[in-house]
């Protein structure tokens, strides 16, 4: 049976926890900890139920090999090295860091600028797979929180959430809508499929989309039918 120390990371269940006190026998019956979880529960856990919690969790920030900042993609993986991470920075390019290289970083770099994005603001995407996340140049993203500047969004699905730093975005104040889980910028343009090309707008309270060169003579399909039957729809710097 594996001893575990005061303020040690360990899993119960899959649940991460913190050891507050222990061992200890319970009831005369078996050795236990005393651990808080995450959101502040204490509970006794059977010590033969814990094992060490991995040192890295998914979307931490961290600094691998000592100068190249990132976050925790996925891991750990067994090498003959010792326990290894696979690591994405904000280009986008990933590392394989060997655990012994990695720290943990609770604030970002100092060449890093703030980016004066607070929950609810929206977000431009700088550059294809921007931290590794499955987004485009010119995607739009609302932002859930900001923790030592790194801007949490929700994901493609439900319950996904992506991370990013500076300068893999830049805060986007124009006039936004959404459809279908996506979030177009209106009086910007977007091509389609086919390749053409479309300007939404807002009129009497909907959204449509234009071909810019037929100009305001021109036939107006709402934002869902554009999206729908001609998406996925790419913006246009």
């Amino acid at each position: 049976m594996t001893d575990f120390k005061v303020d040690e990371k360990v899993l119960h269940h899959e649940n991460r926890c913190t050891v507050v006190s222990g061992p200890f026998k319970v009831y005369g019956d078996y050795i236990g900890y005393l651990v808080r979880t995450d959101d502040g529960r204490h509970y006794i856990a059977r010590a033969s139920l814990l094992e060490k919690a991995p040192t890295f969790v998914k979307g931490q920030r961290v600094c691998a090999f000592g100068s190249s900042f990132g976050f925790v993609e996925s891991g750990p993986y067994k090498h003959r090295t010792g326990p290894c991470w696979l690591v994405v920075d904000a280009e986008g390019s990933y590392s394989f860091a060997p655990e012994d290289y990695m720290k943990s970083v609770e604030e970002p770099p100092a060449a890093e600028e703030s980016t004066e994005v607070k929950a609810g603001d929206f977000i431009r995407i700088l550059r294809d797979r921007a931290c590794g996340a499955d987004v485009r140049k010119g995607d739009l993203l609302r932002v859930i929180s900001v923790n030592n500047k790194v801007i949490e969004t929700p994901g493609k699905r439900d319950g996904d959430k992506w991370y990013f730093s500076s300068p893999s975005y830049e805060k986007f104040s124009g006039e936004v809508t959404e459809y279908a889980g996506v979030l177009y910028e209106l009086g910007a343009e977007y091509e389609d499929k086919d390749g053409d090309r479309w300007i939404f707008y807002s009129r009497d309270g909907s959204f449509y989309g234009r071909e810019p060169e037929t100009g305001e003579s021109g036939r107006d399909d709402s934002l869902a039918y554009v999206a729908k039957y001609y998406g996925p729809l790419k913006w246009v710097q």
